[in-house]
Parts: C-alpha cells; structure tokens; sequence
C-alpha cells in the first residue's frame, strides 16, 4: 500500500584499534621506522548494536501517523599504558556501556490550509563508564585507583505545531 510505509535498519560494528599513537622513532633509523615499547599493550575493542523502525501511516481525512522507534547498545573496553612507557608499571582498564531506547509519535493533518502536528517523544537510556588501575603517585611504583558512573536517563516531551494559511497570495 502506497500510503503505508515500513524501514527498518540494523546495524552491528565491530572494532579494535587504539587511538593514540604510543609509537617512537627507533635511534638511528628514518623517520618512518617507529616501535612500541610499553609494558601494558593497549586494547580498545568496541561493539555497537542499533535497530531503527519508521512507520507511517495514512489516516482517513488527510491524516498521517508517523512512528521512529529506535534501540541502541553500546559497549567499549580499554586497556592502555598511562605512562607510554616500558619503565614504569602503570596502567589503565576502564569501559563505556550504554543502552539507549527512544520512541517519537506524531499525529499530523498535512493537506489544507490548517495544517497541524502533535507529538511525544520518549526516552530511556543508561549510561555507565569507569576506570581503574595504577600510576602517578607516589613514584615509581604509583598508587592504584578506581572510579565509576552511572546515570539514568528518562525524558517524556509532547509537541505541536500549527500553520494556518488564511490569505492566499499571488505574484
């Protein structure tokens, strides 16, 4: 049905790599030839899920229901050496996980001189992130830290919007 429409989108991605460049210019070579010399190798796996669904519906008298319902996870892992170097035992292991559901509904008259849209969007998401490991103080052998977060977020909003063309002008 022409006046009916359904997407649905899913995506899955998967990486590893580090962001940082922890490379050296090995002595006396060129430029281009750089190594790694760290005592924690780093570690930056990261995985994101997501599906999307739109659906619009056509309503008797000029109508039009509109649907985007989306989910998202998100997991990343770190592992890295704070000090960037083969000397000092001093490391990082931290993580970022969130999880995030959102809904936006919208009822519109889109035909006519009084055209109008309600709608409401929700959503619910948690968000996690922490770190622990060793370093800085006291030296060399540093201290071991840890710390974490969490929040949770939930948001309701209703929304409208009215165009009422009362003069029709003509150039």
């Amino acid at each position: 049905n022409p006046d009916h429409q359904l997407d649905l989108s899913l995506v899955h991605d998967r990486a590893s790599g580090s962001p940082f460049a922890t490379v050296t210019e090995a002595p006396g070579r060129d430029l281009f030839a750089r190594e790694t010399s760290l005592n924690t190798p780093s570690s930056y796996p990261v995985e994101r899920s997501a599906a999307t669904l739109n659906a619009i519906f056509a309503l008797p008298g000029d109508l039009q229901l509109k649907s985007t319902t989306s989910a998202q996870r998100f997991d990343l892992e770190q592992s890295f050496d704070l000090d960037a170097t083969p000397f000092l035992n001093w490391f990082v292991n931290g993580f970022t996980d969130e999880t995030r559901f959102t809904e936006d509904l919208t009822l519109a008259k889109r035909e006519g001189d009084f055209q109008w849209l309600l709608g409401s969007y929700y959503e619910h998401s948690r968000y996690g992130a922490g770190f622990s490991g060793r370093g800085i103080a006291p030296f060399p052998s540093g201290s071991r830290f840890t710390n974490k977060a969490e929040e949770m977020v939930e948001i309701l909003a209703l929304y409208g919007r009215l165009d009422w063309e009362f003069v029709q002008i003509s150039t």
